[in-house]
């Protein structure tokens, strides 16, 4: 699986992640989703992408990501955290 590349930075592989120890892990432990927020257990620092790689979103250091402001949809989570490392998954939008 190599990085996905076109957009203003790699990602990586749909559902995969690479923590701070360099294992891989299920990103979507990582955070739950409601019909409004995306809630990180840790302090986290994300990106949401519509499937054209336009950034519609974003957090900074946040325990809550507000999805009340996007259309319905598919979006890509690329995400940062000092515990977690970064990672990269499908988000379906569905308020």
């Amino acid at each position: 699986n190599d990085p996905v590349t076109g957009l203003d930075t790699p990602f990586l592989p749909e559902g995969s992640s690479t923590d701070p120890l360099g294992k891989t892990a299920d990103p979507t432990r990582y955070f739950q989703q409601s019909t409004t927020a995306l809630h990180f257990q840790t302090p986290t620092n994300g990106i949401l992408y519509n499937l054209q790689g336009q950034a519609v979103a974003f957090v900074t250091d946040g325990l809550q990501f507000p999805l009340t402001a996007l259309r319905p949809g598919l979006y890509v989570l690329r995400a940062t955290s000092k515990q977690h490392g970064s990672y990269c998954t499908l988000i379906l939008h569905k308020p």
